[in-house]
């Protein structure tokens, strides 16, 4: 205690010690969950650490690494066959991290399907015995993503050593409804003390929005990471939960402009916590690669963590103090910030190599030209960027080829039904799926989802143009799996791009996706395919068309863009600018002295809900549980959920406990057009008119949610839009009054 009264305490100590402080009241308020033998004890250590042992918090995750190889680590960690080779970028980051004297920022960049998690994992364990951590956080850019890659972690915590147990927590606001994580909180030891099986378990005292944070390893989306950079309540806690844990940030090509200002505040503290972050890209401008690495070294100075010049680790090949240039281009790449030196390091490419041909496709010409293309059958998949556009082109399809051989996807299914179509579209095209035979066709329609959240591999992939690395990460469902037979028209990966009109004049562009991405990022991408002469070699190409894409100074493009080409660079840049304005509005300062400004003396978010939407630069949404009232006045579940479809749900009583979770999961958000400022109060009011079930709010399943109630054909009319659902295409709304669908 004298030393806090007689020692300057740098800002960042400051915030853990606060951290600590709030976790201590958090304890000892913590009477309801703890037995009274607890607080029975005369000596006040013992009885923290009856409480302590009760609740079944520990130290953290003690890491002990074998004395193996790294290989033979890595094949030990994911239960590869002994003697099993690893993929070149697997076994030179197990090196690089394995090797490194005072770790900090490590990027990966390799091709999609090359096995990065797995060595971001690798690499994290490594990381966290370097460094005396005791956790990792895993973070990834949607609760879908977040899901999807949930059971793989818990397979490789299960395969780490020690006789202790890892608390494990699922970090978004629908984790309850997880059904690995749900049962992995049944399983876990009960307030008896049964013993159980399992190397991982959840700790009961650590479930809720800050409290997760504490736990050894946590899988969660982005935001719960970028919300450390948020004016917001209780932030010293977040921080404390992410200061003794390697950071590994996945799909960071996915973090817009404005989430990217967040992230790069954050890497701030990060930097000055000593806490080692990896981050995962396929197709990393440059200029992001060098921001992240600059921010780190920012963040190490400003906490005074920078090492002098004569304790850096001796310089070796491919080491600097700054970024090097001539390997921005090297494709895979691992950038290492080991103590105040980058270390770049080229990989050799694990030697899968795919030519894949493009062509301009229109709208009239989808139809005959799929029926062409599969008449000896085939998976095809198509990517719009909008989704009334990916229902419209469902429909087409469902009436030239039948509702058999249609899927669609995309973010207006209720939840349930959204999970069950991802399952039946990776039992068809995962990597041992059950794709049709002989004629057999399949067409999975969707939207962004089908960019990141799914290991599923297509035949032919028709793609809405957007930016050139996003239609990378789209082409690698192409032909994605090794596989023994496809149809000879598909035997080759070919890329249908659709939204494009371009010709001997200016290109035009459909308008879903311009108000999406914007026109400068499209006129780059149709300029490098003609460049390409619409042929690109993955992962060959890769780096070289998204650095071109993403440079400063544009492209080159043909006299007769010159003028539009110019005006949409200069609003991309206003856009980039006013992102960044608004993002920094409620960010936290930088490390300094002390907390006295942290803040900076403005206004912070009062609510979790709120400032996960802040870190996201997105309008307000409304989300709703569907539920259908028949034609006795009866509300019930939608027919066809599984376990309670159609049940009568009581409007006088809270449903009964597993009843509610399965309402809680038939969830979906409401079209942007009904949620505006102007007209949110109105939408709410109308939904509370029709279903606003006051005893519904005694369930914590339902608590706070707006119903929408659908008639008995589905559909319903709330403040000037006519909404119909159905399991195939989902939501579908109208504006009665523009007559436009959203």
């Amino acid at each position: 205690f004298s030393l806090l009264l007689t020692e300057k305490i740098p800002a960042t100590m400051q915030v853990i010690l606060s951290g600590i402080v709030m976790m201590s009241d958090w304890i000892a308020s913590s009477f309801d969950l703890v037995p009274t033998s607890c607080f029975c004890g005369v000596d006040s250590r013992q009885r923290a650490k009856d409480m302590l042992e009760f609740l079944r918090i520990h130290r953290g995750w003690d890491v002990r690494l074998p004395d193996v190889p790294f290989d033979d680590l890595f094949i030990r960690r994911f239960q590869l066959p002994q003697g099993a080779r690893l993929r070149p970028i697997q076994r030179k980051v197990m090196e690089v991290a394995g090797n490194a004297s005072d770790p900090g920022l490590m990027i990966i960049e390799a091709p999609m399907g090359e096995g990065k998690t797995e060595a971001a994992l690798g690499a994290a364990e490594l990381l966290a015995a370097k460094c005396g951590l005791r956790g990792v956080f895993i973070a990834l850019p949607t609760q879908a993503t977040t899901d999807g890659i949930f059971d793989r972690i818990l397979h490789w915590v299960n395969s780490l050593p020690g006789s202790e147990q890892k608390s494990v927590q699922l970090a978004h606001g629908k984790a309850n409804l997880n059904d690995s994580f749900s049962g992995i909180r049944l399983r876990s030891v009960d307030v008896n003390g049964d013993e159980k099986n399992e190397n991982a378990f959840v700790n009961d005292w650590m479930q809720g929005r800050k409290k997760g944070m504490l736990a050894d390893i946590v899988v969660g989306t982005i935001d719960q990471v970028l919300m450390g950079a948020l004016k917001s309540k209780h932030l010293a806690f977040r921080h404390l939960g992410l200061s003794n844990k390697v950071v590994v940030i996945d799909e960071c090509h996915a973090y817009d402009f404005y989430m990217s200002s967040y992230l790069k505040k954050i890497i701030l503290w990060l930097a000055g916590y000593g806490v080692p972050v990896v981050v995962l890209s396929a197709t990393l401008p440059a200029s992001t690669r060098e921001a992240l690495v600059s921010q780190y070294m920012k963040g190490l100075k400003q906490a005074g963590r920078m090492k002098k010049a004569g304790d850096l680790p001796e310089t070796g090949e491919g080491a600097s103090e700054v970024p090097d240039g001539r390997t921005d281009r090297a494709y895979p790449l691992i950038t290492l910030l080991d103590g105040g030196l980058v270390r770049t390091v080229p990989v050799e490419a694990s030697g899968r190599q795919n030519q894949i041909c493009l062509d301009l496709i229109t709208d009239e010409e989808l139809s005959p030209v799929l029926a062409e293309r599969t008449k000896e059958g085939g998976c095809v998949g198509i990517i719009r960027n909008t989704v009334a556009r990916a229902q419209e082109t469902a429909q087409l399809l469902v009436d030239a080829f039948g509702a058999a051989n249609v899927k669609l996807i995309h973010s207006k299914f209720i939840g349930l039904d959204r999970v069950s179509i991802e399952k039946e579209i990776r039992r068809i095209l995962g990597p041992a799926g059950d794709r049709p035979q002989g004629n057999g066709r399949v067409f999975v329609i969707g939207t962004q989802v089908l960019e990141q959240s799914l290991d599923i591999d297509f035949d032919l992939l028709v793609s809405d143009i957007c930016p050139i690395d996003l239609l990378i990460q789209r082409m690698g469902r192409l032909h994605r799996h090794e596989r023994e037979w496809r149809p000879a028209p598909l035997s080759a990966p070919k890329v249908l791009i659709a939204g494009a009109c371009a010709g001997a004049g200016l290109p035009t562009f459909h308008s879903g996706s311009t108000s999406i991405y914007g026109d400068y990022h499209l006129y780059n991408t149709l300029s490098l395919l003609e460049r390409n002469q619409y042929s690109i070699q993955l992962p060959a190409d890769i780096s070289e068309l998204v650095q071109d894409g993403y440079s400063a100074e544009g492209l080159a493009v043909p006299e007769s863009w010159v003028a539009a080409y110019a005006k949409a660079k200069a609003a991309d840049g206003e856009k980039k600018a006013l992102k960044e304005r608004k993002a920094k509005i409620f960010q936290i300062a930088k490390p300094g002295e002390t907390l006295v400004n942290w803040f900076g003396g403005g206004e912070h978010m009062d609510t979790d809900v709120k400032a996960e939407a802040t870190v996201r630069d997105m309008e307000d949404t409304l989300e709703v549980i569907v539920v259908q009232r028949d034609e006795e006045g009866c509300i019930r579940m939608l027919p066809w959920v599984e376990s309670f479809g159609g049940a009568v749900i009581p409007v006088d009583q809270a449903p009964e406990e597993e009843l509610a979770r399965v309402m809680a999961a038939c969830t979906l958000t409401l079209p942007a057009g009904m949620s505006q400022e102007y007209n949110m109060d109105n939408t709410i009011k109308a939904l509370e008119l029709t279903g606003g079930f006051a005893s519904w709010q005694r369930s914590h399943w339902l608590a706070e949610s707006l119903v929408l109630v659908l008639d008995e054909n589905l559909s319903a009319l709330v403040n000037g839009f006519s909404l119909l659902y159905d399991p195939f295409m989902g939501l579908r709304a109208i504006s009665i009054e523009e007559g436009e669908s959203e």
